[in-house]
């Protein structure tokens, strides 16, 4: 069950304190806030509970996306490592100026340059593991 990451430029509003169970990642002027999911399946479970509602007011200009773990999970890189979300939150906010097709675009390259990595046990680029899906719209 992964997070919504919410972004927002920083003094527009205090995502900290609307986000208060969300982690915070502050650079380069902005914020990204992580709204937390319900810990339950969407499908048939033993443990049917209710989900949650959660409200935030969005602005113009403010971005949210929705991801699969695909993205944080891949291992490549110089060292065989998982990607992890950190540096995903980075790459969300480093991009978050661009269009959204060309947030998709760079999103892309890191991606395929992190599997492109040689892994030392094949000699070969690392292959994606999971499915990778992330959705991202900015409030307009």
């Amino acid at each position: 069950n992964n997070p919504a990451y919410l972004l927002r430029e920083t003094g527009v509003d205090d995502l900290q304190e609307a986000l208060k169970t969300g982690k915070v990642l502050e650079q380069d002027g902005k914020l990204i806030a992580e709204i937390k999911p319900d810990k339950m399946p969407i499908g048939i479970h033993e443990r049917m509970d209710r989900f949650s509602t959660f409200e935030v007011n969005l602005l113009k200009g403010d971005q949210l996306y929705l991801f699969s773990d695909g993205y944080a999970d891949q291992f490549g890189g110089p060292k065989g490592k998982k990607f992890k979300y950190k540096p995903f939150k980075r790459i969300i906010i480093e991009n978050s100026h661009l269009s959204m097709e060309e947030q998709r675009l760079a999103l892309r390259h890191t991606f395929n340059e992190w599997i492109a990595c040689i892994n030392p046990e094949t000699g070969l680029p690392y292959e994606q593991i999971d499915d990778v899906c992330v959705a991202g719209v900015r409030i307009g």
